[in-house]
């Protein structure tokens, strides 16, 4: 995660929230080497995790639990350089940018959604810097894709599926 300075759209707020699918002890453990910050949390119930007063720059963060985890919330304002949910087999969004005028996140480079059935919403607009393609085709409860003003090279969608909306980059 990054704390970019300087007058933003979306002002850096590295709190996390997450959503838990069921009662769980979620954690977030900010940086390699900090100790774990963990909290009961109530299926469907937001919890957020309060992050240390610093300024982040390409820092590890980790969020524990995340098998049970149905939503790690709005992550734009963390300006993620690399997003990996692969373990995260319940979360049923995925929100790294924003569509907030005047939003860039140039940190994103890398995303990996790997095989979720239950993923409907991924949302990495203005993220320019990802220039991947969005590899989607294993999640086949997708339903909203908002990826304008990102760099993406490609989509790889599902065999078959649900897809209500898609909103894509002029490039692609």
């Amino acid at each position: 995660i990054y704390t970019p300075s300087g007058e933003l759209s979306v002002p850096a707020n590295v709190d996390i929230t997450v959503t838990p699918f069921s009662d769980i002890y979620a954690g977030v453990r900010y940086k390699a080497n900090a100790p774990l910050r963990q909290q009961r949390a109530k299926a469907n119930t937001s919890v957020t995790f309060k992050a240390p007063d610093e300024t982040f720059n390409d820092t590890e963060t980790g969020i524990y639990g995340a098998s049970e985890i149905s939503s790690v919330g709005d992550l734009a304002p963390l300006y993620c350089g690399t997003v990996n949910v692969r373990k995260a087999k319940k979360l049923t969004e995925l929100i790294v940018g924003s569509g907030v005028e005047g939003y860039s996140n140039p940190n994103l480079k890398e995303l990996a959604v790997g095989t979720n059935k239950l993923l409907k919403k991924i949302d990495i607009r203005n993220c320019p810097n990802y220039t991947s393609s969005l590899q989607i085709s294993n999640c086949p409860n997708i339903q909203e894709i908002y990826a304008t003003g990102s760099g993406i090279t490609g989509l790889e969608l599902p065999d078959s599926g649900y897809l209500k909306k898609v909103y894509l980059p002029e490039t692609l």
